[in-house]
């Protein structure tokens, strides 16, 4: 929102926070971290770990129209990028347990399945 206003209206970030307050910037980040959970519990996903939503939020975003996508794309997602790579991959474990993801028939390693949406 904030890159927004300040596009809209030629101001800089400072501007910004000066009209906005910052009290009022930080109510408008509450609402949007209890719509977010509200989100997540609407969708199933508020008893999954951050680790789980992260990579399970990448591979949605990521995923082909088949549902498929390895997992060099979603080692290399925003989102997953600061994963050590073995909790990157207990928690690729732990959504197929979830059965959120699945191992493709495709190819052996490295590619799956979005079975969930």
């Amino acid at each position: 929102m904030l890159r927004w206003l300040t596009q809209q209206n030629n101001v800089t970030v400072s501007e910004n926070y000066r009209c906005l307050g910052m009290s009022n910037l930080i109510e408008k980040l509450i609402s949007l971290k209890v719509i977010l959970e509200e989100m997540e519990e609407d969708l199933g996903l508020a008893p999954l770990s951050e680790f789980e939503k992260n990579i399970y939020l990448a591979a949605q975003a990521l995923k082909s129209p088949d549902n498929t996508v390895n997992t060099n794309q979603l080692r290399g997602h925003s989102f997953t990028q600061s994963m050590s790579r073995p909790t990157f991959f207990r928690t690729l474990q732990s959504l197929e347990e979830k059965e959120l993801i699945a191992r493709s028939d495709i190819k052996k390693t490295g590619l799956f399945v979005v079975t969930a949406s």
